[in-house]
């Protein structure tokens, strides 16, 4: 019948519209894989990297700071007027105008004042030697450390004027700005950026590490309770001696004093015996601080500890004491970053006993000044030294030598994050790393600003410091190790096994859409009889 459909007709239409079915099929499901799974599966598994301020570390690095210091010059009433206005010259050449060493990784200037207002600032004072008065030289200087006054005495106002001021210009270097200890401490961290080494073992040995609080922690071991009744009145001395000492320095940390008290507990079993009691040796040192350690208590807080103890021996073992290596002996050992352990031999007494706390805060000071990276003073230089106080030419130069020090450390740490990251590819940074390197910098600008304007030098110090603890905690922030013991061939290992089986089904579809469309253009080519 003429109305009927030819069932091989019918048959092609339906294979043909199956192969459609399965060609459209394909083609979704090569869409969804390349289009949906491929992006996702490469957002899900890239390492996240925060960008870190690479360009400023390397402008950091190529910039030599700068370290301006305000003189105060005056001469005495009698001194001539016009060796005074020669002298002023020659100075203002040879401190503030002429360049300083050119090699060096800091540049350091000078500006002279003669305003009587500026009060604060270290004095420079000229005067002339009584006649007949005993001195070699071209002259002789004493620094005033409490008043900061640097005086020159001349034997002779009509002696060589040039080389007068060179040699004053090199006492001043030398022993007001302490420059070289300066450059070199700078110059030997900065050019060991490299390293991905933290950088506690390149700063003063003797010296803390940078922290922005300290528990100054007094201990009492008392090793026979029985024998020894001790009243140990400690914190009334704190509040008395230590405390307006630790103010001076609130520029460069936050300081809280702490006490306590040990009991039944012996240091070392290697005594040596002498004609005159006991010792320990410098060696035995570390093996009597290691059972001190565990019994002080660092979980106090976070902050750094500066431990100062007190050590009451037993009886059968005083008088005890301690020796150096050239046989000197003392009541007190000093160990490096970490604190000091002093004896005190009591005689045995049921009475109760008085600790002269006043005198061991005392004797401490020199140590809590030591490890805070004050430098010892020559009393034959310097007058006004006391040990048991700080002047204002010690905190300048310790707030001098701190903020140097910071600005090194913190640059170079950051400078040792970003080669790190850029050989370790899927190391992960994460924002707040990447936000504590850029205030790590913004700090260390600031303090370079106040160094270079000889504004504040504890401004100077206490951005220094923020600095480097930034710059140091972004360089230990533990999610930078997430993917760094993570090997490449690990990752073969795991994507392989998932991504062979998908890729089948993958290829088969790719074959039966390519397929389709080789037997779609043989249909389109015109046939030849």
């Amino acid at each position: 019948m003429a109305g009927d459909k030819d069932p091989a007709e019918d048959k092609g239409g339906y294979f043909e519209h199956e192969r459609l079915t399965t060609v459209y099929s394909s083609v979704f499901f090569l869409a969804c894989s390349l289009l949906l799974g491929l992006p996702l599966w490469w957002h899900t598994t890239t390492v996240y990297r925060a960008d870190l301020p690479s360009q400023r570390v390397a402008e950091l690095l190529a910039t030599k700071p700068e370290i301006l210091t305000r003189l105060k010059l005056r001469f005495e009433e009698n001194f001539p007027q016009d060796v005074a206005d020669q002298l002023s010259f020659l100075l203002e050449y040879e401190l503030a105008i002429k360049a300083s060493n050119p090699d060096w990784a800091l540049v350091f200037r000078y500006e002279l004042v003669r305003d009587d207002d500026e009060s604060d600032l270290n004095q420079l004072f000229f005067k002339v030697s009584p006649p007949n008065s005993p001195q070699s030289g071209l002259f002789e200087a004493e620094i005033d450390a409490p008043r900061r006054k640097t005086t020159i005495t001349l034997s002779d106002v009509n002696t060589d004027l040039e080389k007068l001021v060179g040699e004053v210009s090199n006492f001043i270097k030398q022993n007001l700005v302490l420059e070289k200890d300066l450059n070199d401490q700078f110059s030997s961290i900065v050019s060991r950026s490299q390293s991905f080494a933290s950088d506690d073992k390149k700063r003063n040995s003797d010296a803390l590490r940078a922290d922005s609080s300290y528990d100054v922690l007094f201990t009492l071991i008392n090793s026979e309770p029985a024998n020894y009744k001790v009243q140990w009145q400690i914190q009334s001395s704190i509040r008395r001696i230590l405390l307006p000492l630790l103010a001076k320095f609130s520029a460069l940390a936050k300081f809280k004093p702490i006490s306590q008290i040990i009991y039944q507990m012996r240091l070392g079993s290697d005594l040596m015996k002498t004609a005159d009691g006991y010792v320990f040796e410098d060696k035995d040192i570390p093996h009597l601080i290691n059972p001190i350690e565990r019994k002080i208590g660092f979980t106090l807080s976070n902050s750094s500890v500066i431990n100062l103890v007190t050590y009451l021996p037993p009886s059968e073992e005083t008088p005890l004491s301690f020796i150096d290596a050239n046989g000197r002996k003392s009541s007190m050992a000093f160990y490096s970053s970490w604190g000091a352990l002093k004896v005190e031999n009591l005689k045995s007494s049921p009475l109760a006993q008085v600790l002269e706390a006043d005198n061991q805060i005392k004797s401490f000071i020199p140590v809590i000044k030591t490890l805070l990276g004050i430098r010892p003073l020559e009393e034959s230089m310097y007058s006004g030294i006391s040990p048991v106080d700080v002047s204002p030419l010690e905190l300048d130069m310790l707030y001098r030598q701190r903020s140097v020090l910071y600005i090194a450390q913190a640059v170079s740490t950051v400078n040792s994050l970003i080669t790190l990251t850029d050989q370790i590819r899927n190391m992960v940074i994460k924002d707040e790393i990447g936000q504590l390197a850029e205030q790590s910098l913004n700090l260390v600008q600031t303090s370079i600003d106040c160094l270079s304007s000889g504004s504040s030098l504890e401004d100077a110090v206490s951005s220094a410091s923020l600095a480097s603890l930034y710059a140091e905690k972004a360089f230990s922030d533990p999610t930078i190790l997430a993917m760094l013991y993570f090997p490449e061939d690990q990752k073969y290992a795991i994507y392989v096994p998932m991504f062979v089986p998908m890729s089948l089904p993958l290829l088969s579809s790719l074959g039966t859409v390519m397929g389709y469309l080789k037997s779609r253009r043989n249909q389109a080519k015109p046939h030849t009889d």
